[in-house]
């Protein structure tokens, strides 16, 4: 499990480019989002709900201008709590 609280919840904060985020439950099919910088996901991380989730892409130059002027280059991050 990713969380060790058996009643905790994943939330998921983009900030910079935006990332392609894949996530399938165990009977449900593959959906593909995009979460933009600002974005909130949030999940159940147990593996009782058995989610699988993933970034496998970052679309390119999607960074929010403030924070270009900000870093000085493209900001990709995923914080996660949970």
């Amino acid at each position: 499990d990713h969380c060790n609280d058996p009643n905790g919840w994943v939330f998921l904060l983009s900030l910079g480019c935006t990332a392609k985020f894949t996530v399938q439950g165990e009977t449900t099919p593959k959906r593909v989002l995009e979460l933009n910088s600002g974005d909130i996901a949030l999940f159940d991380p147990s593996t009782k709900a058995a989610i699988k989730h993933g970034v496998p892409s970052i679309i390119p130059s999607t960074c929010p201008e403030p924070l270009v002027e900000t870093f000085g280059a493209q900001v990709i991050a995923n914080y996660r709590y949970g």
